[in-house]
C-alpha cells in the first residue's frame, strides 16, 4: 500500500486503484459481468484530476487485447464479451 503511486497513469488497469461512487455502484447491479469489467476498465482509464467543461462526458478506449489481459481470458473471448456488452 506504501509502494502504490498515485501519479503512476502508466500502470496497467489491472493494477490501478478506482473508487465509484454509491450512485454508480447501485447502477451496476443490473449489469452482467462483462458490462461490469468495462465499467471497471474504463473507470481505471480515467484522470479523475482533469476537468471537465459542463455537459462534457469523459471517453476512453478499451481494446479487445487490454481485456483480454487484465481479466485473462483468450482474445477470441474478448472479443465476444466486449460484443456482447456494447
Amino acid at each position: 500500500m506504501t509502494s502504490y503511486n498515485i501519479a503512476d497513469l502508466d500502470r496497467p488497469a489491472g493494477e490501478r486503484w478506482i473508487t465509484m461512487s454509491n450512485a454508480l455502484t447501485r447502477a451496476g447491479h443490473g449489469l452482467s459481468l462483462s458490462e461490469k469489467r468495462i465499467v471497471a476498465m474504463a473507470a481505471a482509464t480515467l484522470d479523475s484530476r482533469k476537468a471537465l467543461k459542463p455537459g462534457e462526458a469523459p471517453t476512453t478506449r478499451i481494446s479487445a487485447a487490454d481485456y483480454a489481459e487484465t481479466y485473462g481470458v483468450d482474445l477470441d473471448t474478448a472479443y465476444d464479451q466486449l460484443q456482447a456488452a456494447a
